[in-house]
């Protein structure tokens, strides 16, 4: 619960065990594979926020190319002086898969 917690302050003890019960993914011992974890990491860490800005500023709804992240980050954050190649670096650092990277786009996991 404490890495869960650490990983993102907006969980609550309650909310975890709940969808923990939910998910019904532990074995008999109580503990997850790694796999598992990561689809119940998932579940609990949705943000519904993060699929808003998707709709509002991705021009295909599944990810945010550099364009639509800057403009994004012009729109909503105020970083007005932003380039497209700036946003390219940023989709490097942040985005988690290795396709995104390589098509340079942001999922709703970067």
């Amino acid at each position: 619960l404490e890495l869960l917690e650490s990983l993102n302050k907006h969980l609550t003890v309650l909310h975890v065990v709940k969808k923990f019960k939910e998910s019904d993914m532990c074995d008999a011992g109580g503990t997850l594979s790694l796999e598992q974890f990561k689809s119940f990491y998932k579940q609990i860490v949705n943000r519904p926020e993060v699929h808003v800005v998707l709709a509002r500023y991705a021009t295909n709804n599944d990810y945010l190319s550099a364009e639509d992240l800057q403009l994004f980050l012009q729109a909503e954050q105020g970083v007005w002086d932003i380039t497209v190649q700036e946003c390219d670096e940023l989709i490097q650092k942040y985005e988690p898969t290795s396709d995104g990277k390589a098509n340079n786009y942001m999922t709703v996991d970067g």
